[in-house]
């Protein structure tokens, strides 16, 4: 399927879990924001998960820094990205693929993942994949598969805690000599 625009998935208080499937699209977004969000209700210990095979996420200039191709944020939050991907952010947009967390965050790619990440501007990180889990838990990134993640002014794969909880900062490229940063 084809969209121009953005996809969204919330929780409620009644359903504090976001969870969002994402199959074989191809989506076209030129205004500002994030393209694929998906947040939890982390006040009723919500955890958002995301799933994405075989799609394409277009993201284009944009004039301020702001929005990324794709936010899980949850109390745990969890991205699987499974066949062929391809994730390209044009100039004025923060880090591609951006999972945020109180208590774990984690990315798995299996399959091919191209990421572009044009973005230049220097007020934030401006990563290809970033991980943050700012109060404990682990922030993991296991890249299982090939592809080339591109960035003008960031990090490739980055993981990180930002708070005291403790927990680690995981990056395992087990693609080999398929992965080029």
């Amino acid at each position: 399927s084809s969209l121009t625009g953005a996809a969204s998935c919330a929780g409620t208080a009644g359903s504090p879990d976001a969870i969002l499937v994402i199959d074989g699209a191809n989506i076209n977004h030129t205004g500002t924001g994030t393209v694929i969000n998906v947040g939890a209700n982390t006040a009723n210990n919500g955890n958002g998960k995301l799933t994405v095979s075989n799609s394409t996420i277009n993201s284009g200039n944009i004039p301020t820094t702001g929005g990324h191709g794709i936010a899980v944020n949850g109390v745990q939050s969890e991205l699987i990205l499974s066949g062929n991907n391809t994730v390209n952010i044009g100039n004025g947009r923060d880090t591609a693929i951006l999972l945020t967390s109180t208590n774990g965050a984690k990315v798995t790619v299996d399959g091919v993942l191209n990421v572009t990440n044009s973005s230049s501007f220097s007020a934030t990180e401006m990563d290809g994949i970033e991980t943050n889990a700012s109060a404990s838990g682990n922030s993991e990134i296991y890249h299982n598969g090939t592809g080339t993640i591109r960035t003008v002014n960031g990090n490739g794969l980055y993981a990180k805690n930002s708070g005291a909880g403790g927990g680690d900062a995981i990056v395992e490229a087990r693609g080999g000599s398929g992965l080029n940063l």
